[in-house]
């Protein structure tokens, strides 16, 4: 017979699986070649990537087991090998990082990634903080011009109208707290997809008085859902993108992605992300009101390098693929 006998034809499946097993093989290892880092395997990116900058991401949230960061244990993630993650806000803030999430709860909660931490963990005095302003240094995580990413479930109707997926950049270690000195160098830019369903973008200059602005105007909030509500139990992702177009222009983007899902096999794709919303502070027209004599028109070019998370309100809100990196700006 000139057909194929039962042996041969097992031995022909038996090499065509060997082929596809070392295929696989191959392009995992390849894939541990260009990036060890498996939360930025994952994130597609808008622009090119700063190298000078190292870039932070979660995936220490998939490691070192459950642990719970509140008022009673530690304030730092000791699985971050960065040292920038804090917990920061009210007393009764707190976080929890499992399997790749990190859950939030409190009345003031937030997650800082703080590149302003001393070598013996102590908190900066005042006069060290006043120092290390006027020295002009930097450190070398110093976030700038960034695609600030995560993804965000709510849970049921919980949180403040307010709260929700809040993102804030370009903020000094201490701006937010105590004593009051330190409001005077809050300078922050934040985007919000608010609990409410609304969405817009915010300046605050000195703490705690700030004003947000969408779509060519004050005091303005955008529609984001027409359910006038954030969806929940549903993993939504944001990208926001803060750089300077020159000495006294900032460009702010804020897209969002509502196709993936957060699934892991679906998130690799561009595609995914619609370009809500974007402007240009000038410092002619995003004004705010500030203590002292702190400037509340000029753009906040410098800023102090700070990136946080901050919610408000709520028993439970999860986060993952987190990712912060400078990147070069299109101009």
């Amino acid at each position: 017979s000139s057909g194929i006998n039962a042996e041969s034809q097992s031995e022909i499946i038996l090499f065509v699986k060997s082929v596809e097993m070392f295929t696989l093989v191959l392009v995992l290892a390849t894939c541990c070649l260009v990036s060890s880092d498996p939360v930025l395997d994952l994130i597609p990116s808008l622009y090119p990537t700063n190298t000078d900058t190292p870039t932070w991401t979660s995936s220490h949230w998939m490691t070192g087991g459950a642990r719970t960061l509140d008022s009673s244990s530690s304030s730092t993630d000791p699985q971050d090998s960065s040292g920038l993650s804090q917990r920061r806000g009210s007393q009764d803030a707190a976080i929890v990082i499992s399997d790749g999430v990190m859950q939030m709860g409190g009345t003031q909660v937030r997650l800082y990634l703080n590149p302003w931490i001393k070598e013996d963990g102590t908190p900066w005095t005042a006069a060290e903080d006043e120092e290390r302003r006027s020295s002009g240094a930097k450190p070398t995580r110093f976030y700038l011009n960034t695609e600030i990413t995560v993804y965000y479930k709510r849970s049921g109707t919980d949180g403040k109208d307010g709260g929700g997926l809040v993102v804030g950049c370009r903020t000094s270690p201490n701006g937010h707290s105590a004593p009051e000195s330190n409001y005077l160098h809050t300078h922050t830019y934040y985007a919000r997809f608010r609990h409410d369903g609304l969405v817009d973008f915010v300046k605050e200059m000195t703490h705690p008085t700030a004003e947000y602005y969408w779509n060519g105007q004050l005091h303005r909030h955008g529609t984001l859902f027409p359910s006038k509500k954030l969806p929940s139990d549903k993993w939504l992702g944001m990208k926001f993108v803060v750089y300077n177009i020159d000495s006294t222009r900032v460009k702010l983007e804020l897209y969002i992605d509502e196709t993936s899902g957060g699934e892991v096999d679906r998130i690799s794709s561009l595609s995914n992300w619609e370009l809500v919303g974007e402007m240009v502070d000038d410092g002619t027209y995003f004004v705010v009101e500030t203590k002292g004599k702190v400037d509340g028109i000029s753009a906040i070019t410098t800023g102090g390098g700070v990136v946080f998370i901050r919610n408000t309100e709520v028993v439970k809100a999860e986060y993952k693929y987190l990712v912060v990196k400078e990147i070069v700006p299109p101009v």
